[in-house]
């Protein structure tokens, strides 16, 4: 499963945003790796928002929670992924009882790291 749809520029406390949607399925490699080539490795931004599923939210009862790391990058195989400030700055939008920092499940799910590495040239910082 695909989806893409682009959202018209708008402007958000003074800044100007513009910005794109995907929706990608994630599974093995043997599965999906040619639909992450063919999509994901197009993507040229600054600034991308990953959003996935805990397979593990229930053992570790963080159910009907969204759940952050803390971490200041994410190690991937092309290179080290920067987490944007904009992680903290929504972090301070939420309601409290709506979200949990948790690195451990972070850590232990898959449904994103597949997808990392395909992501090389937008906004991968090396080091």
């Amino acid at each position: 499963m695909f989806f893409v749809s682009l959202v018209h520029p708008f402007t958000c406390h003074g800044i100007y945003v513009c910005f794109c949607k995907y929706i990608c399925t994630h599974d093995d490699y043997s599965y999906v790796g040619g639909l992450y080539t063919k999509t994901l490795a197009g993507i040229k931004a600054g600034t991308i928002i990953l959003i996935g599923v805990a397979h593990k939210a229930k053992v570790f009862k963080l159910e009907n929670k969204l759940v952050f790391d803390s971490f200041d990058e994410w190690k991937c195989a092309g290179g080290n992924i920067k987490v944007s400030a904009l992680r903290e700055k929504l972090l301070k939008t939420l309601s409290p009882t709506s979200f949990v920092v948790h690195d451990s499940i972070m850590q232990a799910e898959h449904s994103l790291e597949a997808i990392t590495p395909f992501l090389s040239g937008c906004c991968l910082q090396t080091g």
